[in-house]
């Protein structure tokens, strides 16, 4: 007599296929987030020549670092690799002096401290009603959500407890992050190698905050009933 098969050790082909692409989306991901990061590294650190204090603070210790290698190999053993260690010490004292003095402006971390924001996201190109690919960042507080374009020049503002939806979309390859909420709507367009992480870097940020503000609408309703 046959036995009838058990639902619990059964396994579709479509719920294998669903958890491959799962796993193979998150994979990518990663690996697309690891090259940005990389790629991005160089800037980033770069960002400290915005700070008056932090780029001095780095000018000061690159030349004691430069002087302490003209200074060290005096006492050891000489060879011809410890016989070059003074001559690139002296480089590094000579380049600590004849850097260049802090960037004047506000940078995208200044920004975010004057506005509160938690988070700073690329925003691709900006897209409402007539304005049409516009370069933008998108800075995402815990109650505003703020639109910038390169020059910190507002462009929307959005209340957070208005947000109905931030989804990535993908279309023709394509991939943007469309926000919507009671009044509007707003969509962000992404470019290149990094649109789908960037797309959902943003969905990501965004939909943090909406998550922040569910508890308080639930007490809010609470209190009300």
């Amino acid at each position: 007599m046959m036995g009838t098969p058990q639902a619990g050790m059964s396994t579709s082909p479509s719920s294998i296929a669903v958890a491959h692409d799962s796993t193979g989306t998150r994979l990518k991901l990663r690996v697309s987030g690891a090259i940005f990061k990389a790629i991005h590294l160089i800037p980033r650190l770069l960002e400290i020549r915005r700070s008056r204090s932090s780029w001095l603070a780095f000018r000061v210790a690159l030349g004691l670092f430069g002087a302490g290698l003209v200074v060290l190999p005096l006492g050891l053993l000489a060879n011809n690799f410890i016989l070059a260690l003074p001559v690139f010490g002296l480089g590094l004292f000579i380049l600590a002096i004849l850097l260049p003095s802090a960037l004047d402006g506000v940078s995208d971390k200044d920004k975010a401290q004057e506005l509160g924001a938690l988070i700073v996201v690329d925003g691709g190109d900006f897209h409402r009603g007539s304005v049409l690919g516009f370069p933008a960042r998108i800075y995402v507080g815990a109650k505003q959500v703020w639109v910038l374009d390169p020059h910190h020049q507002d462009l929307l503002t959005i209340p957070v407890e208005e947000i109905v939806s931030a989804n990535a979309e993908e279309c023709d390859g394509k991939w943007s992050v469309r926000i919507c909420w009671v009044r509007d709507e707003a969509l962000f367009a992404y470019e290149g190698m990094f649109a789908e992480y960037l797309a959902h870097v943003a969905q990501g940020a965004l939909r943090g905050v909406m998550r922040l503000r569910e508890p308080v609408k639930a007490k809010s309703r609470a209190a009300s009933a």
